[in-house]
């Protein structure tokens, strides 16, 4: 089934309704969910990655930082990008980039390894 489209009375916009409507709202609650939920499991494992690693309270701290930093810096960036591309190629590109980041920060042997994956 296609959705259906109905006309907004105030400005004549077409506003779409029906199963598309929300399968996006579906797939764009997946990546608005995921940065808080990664950046809060990262703080709580953090006394863990200090004990692991073996590193310093301060330098700890890098680690947390390593994934908000960039994220910050970035979101202009970002938003410019999503002005000439695709909204939804940025938006699975991003998912991806998030993956890979992800797995090499599972996947990290040394703080390096750690600190490369958490900041992509």
């Amino acid at each position: 089934m296609g959705s259906q489209s109905v006309v907004d009375g105030d400005r004549g916009n077409e506003v779409a309704r029906g199963p598309d409507v929300r399968r996006m709202m579906v797939s764009l609650m997946f990546p608005a969910a995921l940065m808080p939920l990664v950046s809060t499991m990262s703080r709580v494992a953090l006394p863990v990655i200090r004990d692991e690693f073996q590193i310093s309270a301060e330098l700890t701290s890098w680690v947390a930082l390593a994934f908000a930093l960039p994220f910050v810096v970035l979101m202009p960036v970002y938003g410019r990008l999503s002005d000439g591309i695709d909204k939804r190629g940025l938006m699975l590109a991003g998912i991806a980039i998030f993956g890979v980041g992800s797995t090499l920060t599972i996947c990290a042997s040394g703080l390096g390894g750690l600190m490369v994956g958490r900041a992509i």
